[in-house]
């Protein structure tokens, strides 16, 4: 869990140190730490990209040959 301070980074901020992390880049950790925290609030291309995430999973998968699984 990220420090309520700002004066520590936790083990999963560390991956964004590094370049490493999935979620979070070394940007988003810098402008955590001075208080600027990007909006969630979803754009124009954000809300395109979940509507057709759907179908480009599933030509990916058909084109991959691989089995899908339903979570």
């Amino acid at each position: 869990m990220p420090d309520a301070t700002r004066k520590t980074i936790s083990s999963t901020q560390c991956a964004a140190l590094v370049g490493e992390s999935k979620w979070e880049t070394l940007f988003t950790l810098s402008e955590w730490f001075r208080g600027n925290e990007l909006p969630d609030e979803a754009d124009e291309r954000m809300s395109w990209g979940l509507k057709m995430q759907p179908l480009l999973l599933e030509q990916a998968a058909e084109d991959l040959r691989l089995e899908k699984e339903r979570l």
